[in-house]
């Protein structure tokens, strides 16, 4: 049985060293980050293209779409040696960015749905956290934000333990934790576990772990802000 803490490498077959994090949120779905397929100058990883028709929820083009390969843990599409790995990456149908309009696109990037070709039942994903007038989360929860580092041609999956900060008005989870060394792939999964109510739970999309090595200070996206869209083109 896999389990949605593990991250995903989201490749261009023509950029297989630009990848990022991920984390089912269905059994069909993936939260990403927009790194995997743009650069920091909104322009498509494939062709240097400019992104165009920018607005709250884009719909990425389906030549983009058909290039984007998502596989397990560190495997990556060089992996020769794990054969398996690679013949069973998974296929995007659709991709949607979500806020292409974000300021300061160059740190934090937007977040990205992928809806898969084919469902993956042996999955298991974390809940999707929803604001509950009798329950906040408190701050003593603990946090644990996921993500890949790059090693030798490699990617390692490491967590980093976070205390919440502060939550501003664009909407980001803000966390502090100890001086983090090589700089993380954004997409992964801020996570939440509080035993006396919903256990573990998604808060949070990874934004800006990817801009600076030895950053001390984070920022994730609320995955709250996005429950329309989610709703209407991920059925969640």
């Amino acid at each position: 049985m896999k389990t949605s803490v593990k991250m995903f490498h989201l490749e261009q077959t023509r950029h297989s060293e630009t990848t990022s994090g991920g984390f089912f949120i269905s059994s069909r779905h993936i939260m990403t980050s927009t790194q995997s397929v743009a650069d920091e100058n909104r322009k498509w990883l494939l062709d240097n293209e400019e992104m165009k028709d920018l607005n709250n929820t884009m719909k990425v083009p389906i030549k983009y779409v058909r290039k984007i390969r998502i596989v397990w843990d560190n495997c990556t599409l060089e992996d020769k040696e794990n054969k398996d790995c690679i013949n069973n990456a998974m296929k995007a149908k659709d991709a949607y960015i979500f806020d292409s309009l974000i300021k300061d696109w160059y740190i934090n990037y937007s977040p990205m749905l992928i809806e898969l070709k084919e469902d993956h039942d042996d999955v298991i994903f974390p809940c999707i956290y929803h604001e509950d007038k009798d329950y906040e989360i408190p701050n003593s929860a603990t946090r644990n934000i996921y993500g890949f580092t790059a090693e030798s041609g490699f990617s390692k999956m490491n967590y980093r333990s976070t205390t919440y900060a502060s939550y501003t008005s664009d909407n980001f989870h803000q966390t502090n934790g100890k001086i983090m060394g090589k700089a993380m792939e954004r997409g992964g999964p801020l996570l939440v576990y509080d035993v006396e109510s919903y256990g573990t739970t998604v808060i949070g999309i990874d934004s800006s772990t990817g801009h600076l090595d030895k950053a001390e200070t984070t920022y994730s996206r609320d995955i709250r802000i996005f429950k329309d869209e989610l709703c209407g083109f991920g059925g969640i």
